[in-house]
């Protein structure tokens, strides 16, 4: 991550980071998107889709799940050529699954 654009100090979540988000008393499914909340503290993560490999899926398209389910990179790998990814999905499911680094899935910096 270029600092002179962002600053210092940021990086991308571990498994650790995003086991806390699923234990969430309040988890809310609204404009495209999920609100994590305990109490007053929340946070909303966008329902981003995925690319698949290549630029393209099984489906012909080049977008998988946008608007219906948010995906994630963590920083932990799992294995050779892959990571840990957060999910969440329009049914209000939240879950971590493995998935290969050359799959488009964003990335949440936090600080």
């Amino acid at each position: 991550m270029n600092t002179a654009y962002y600053g210092t100090g940021w990086r991308t979540p571990s498994e650790n980071d995003y086991i806390p988000l699923s234990r969430c008393t309040d988890k809310v499914l609204t404009n495209g998107g999920m609100w994590f909340m305990n109490k007053s503290i929340g946070i909303f993560l966008l329902a981003s889709g995925s690319i698949g490999w290549g630029g393209g899926c099984s489906t012909g398209s080049a977008t998988i799940g946008e608007g219906t389910i948010g995906e994630y990179w963590s920083s932990t790998k799992d294995g050779n050529n892959q990571a840990l990814c957060f999910a969440f999905y329009n049914d209000g499911t939240v879950m971590m699954f493995s998935d290969y680094q050359a799959t488009g899935i964003p990335v949440r910096c936090v600080k």
